[in-house]
């Protein structure tokens, strides 16, 4: 059965009414002309007409006020309904956003808290590149992702990892480091570590994509690369940090 539309209803019987009580507006005077005992009343004929269409008018009147009531109850009605829908959609929404950021701060902190060891060789740190490759790629839902250390001065790759879903043929321009380093990728979405003091910098770049909180997560994976990096190459954590 099909919901009856209430306004629309209204409407129909405001249109109706109002259609009725005019036409017997306009016939009552006729009525009463014609109508030989009415004419016989003390009360003069036109005091009559006046006072049957006073009466019409005022009906006419109220059923105006009573149609213009209804109408604004249903407007309101209307509208609680849409805020409710608006509001329903917004918690939706919000509670969606909440449950993908706890899978996000979870994956980073199974992330950063995986490491038990600082690297002692290329292979470690080589394992700990593609590990933190591949949570990128995770992060980022994209098709690949390419992770290199550069050195700014030289603008010499130091390291690199190319990570792609589900084992997909990269297909994709060189990324050439000037380039790389002035973010000169429009097609591409490049992100870096944050700090500014450093002579090394690492980089991620993917297909463009829109990136919210998972930009923040993946330059804390790219700050916590560069940390054990630094850590690995130091001459000193090699000579006076590891346990003998």
């Amino acid at each position: 059965m099909k919901k009856i539309n209430k306004n629309l209803l209204l409407r129909f019987v405001y249109g109706g009414v109002s259609i009725i009580l005019l036409i017997m507006a306009i016939s009552i005077p006729q009525l009463i002309s014609q109508d030989q005992d009415i004419s016989n009343f003390t009360i003069a004929k036109e005091v009559a007409q006046e006072i049957i269409i006073a009466a019409l008018a005022a009906c006419i009147w109220l059923a105006a006020k009573f149609y213009q009531r209804n109408l604004g109850q249903l407007k309101k009605i209307k509208k609680l309904q849409d805020n409710k829908g608006q509001l329903e959609a917004s918690l939706s929404e919000a509670v969606k956003h909440i449950g993908s950021v706890n899978v996000q701060l979870e994956t980073i902190k199974s992330t950063l808290s995986s490491l038990k060891d600082y690297p002692t060789s290329k292979e470690e740190f080589r394992s700990i590149l593609k590990y933190f490759t591949e949570r990128i790629l995770t992060i980022a839902k994209a098709d690949w992702v390419v992770v290199r250390i550069l050195d700014l001065d030289k603008l010499r790759t130091l390291r690199e990892h190319t990570e792609t879903r589900n084992s997909q043929v990269l297909m994709r321009p060189t990324i050439d480091n000037k380039h790389l380093v002035n973010s000169k990728f429009p097609d591409y979405q490049i992100l870096t570590s944050e700090q500014n003091n450093l002579a090394i910098k690492i980089f991620v770049a993917m297909p463009k994509t829109e990136l919210k909180d998972e930009q923040v997560l993946i330059k804390a994976i790219l700050n916590q690369l560069e940390m054990l990096f630094i850590i690995f190459t130091s001459k000193y954590y090699r000579d006076n940090c590891l346990k003998k």
